[in-house]
């Protein structure tokens, strides 16, 4: 091996961004209902990057996946904003098919992402809880950058996901279809033989969007997507307590206002079989 190759291998190892996470699937053993609880994913791994706790498993026709954090500012940015998950069926990090939640329609107001006192139902130096009526509807993404279409979840049989922070800290199960038929037209189009990769990313806030929207000349509530449209991307492309004894979220919290920090993170998942 060359300097050059051990240089470069050295890197990719302080610097995951390289090659990415590597997760480990684990075949489900249970029964997982979604309904934003992570009681149900007690003792399954969990891993944390960024503040961001995730946990997967999958059987033989879908996909779950357990996103908590505790971090005030996150809470903020995923429930206000939106967060973006994305799939590809052939393992790498290609932004062919993804899923925005939750979808703010316009005269929804959601206090600005780095405010943590405003519009909360707790009292001070609790944990935030925001309002339990996340949205109705969730955003499909892709294939083309700028294919978006929005599904009412009442429609939307094949995905199911559920978004709350009653237990102190945001906790987001979603349930997603490994293939891709006409009776899983969301499905992500792979099979439990071939990895996948995984992304998740929450859109930059930008004010002049906000403004743009409002018809201008006003400042910014912070609702209405964080003042990116439904489904916007980052980066100019596209922990807390469990319920019932579930896994800790990732971070602690921030206090007082401040510009959200994007999040993006990719990971190799490796299916499980029986």
């Amino acid at each position: 091996m060359n300097r050059a190759t051990w240089i470069l291998l050295s890197l990719c190892c302080v610097f995951p961004s390289c090659g990415g996470i590597e997760v480990t699937s684990t075949f489900r053993d249970r029964v997982i209902v979604i309904d934003a609880d992570a009681g149900e994913w007690a003792g399954l791994s969990l891993h944390t990057e960024k503040n961001v706790s995730f946990a997967v498993c999958n059987d033989s026709a879908y996909i779950y996946i357990l996103l908590t954090t505790s971090d005030r500012s996150l809470q903020r940015q995923f429930s206000g904003m939106g967060v973006n998950l994305w799939f590809d069926a052939a393992g790498g990090s290609e932004k062919t098919f993804g899923i925005h939640y939750p979808v703010r329609t316009p005269g929804h107001r959601q206090p600005p992402a780095g405010d943590d006192t405003n519009g909360m139902e707790d009292g001070p130096g609790e944990a935030p809880r925001m309002t339990e009526g996340m949205s109705s509807d969730m955003e499909i993404l892709g294939p083309g950058e700028d294919d978006r279409m929005i599904v009412p979840l009442a429609e939307a049989k094949d995905i199911q996901l559920k978004m709350s922070t009653a237990s102190g800290q945001l906790v987001f199960e979603l349930r997603v279809p490994l293939v891709r038929d006409p009776l899983h037209p969301h499905g992500i189009g792979a099979s439990i033989a071939n990895n996948i990769g995984v992304g998740l990313e929450t859109p930059k806030f930008d004010p002049a969007k906000v403004r743009e929207r409002m018809g201008g000349g006003m400042q910014p509530p912070g609702g209405e997507g964080g003042g990116v449209p439904p489904g916007g991307g980052m980066g100019g492309g596209r922990g807390g307590r469990g319920g019932r004894g579930g896994p800790r979220g990732g971070g602690g919290g921030g206090q007082g206002m401040s510009a959200p920090t994007s999040v993006s993170l990719w990971a190799t998942v490796k299916l499980a079989g029986k």
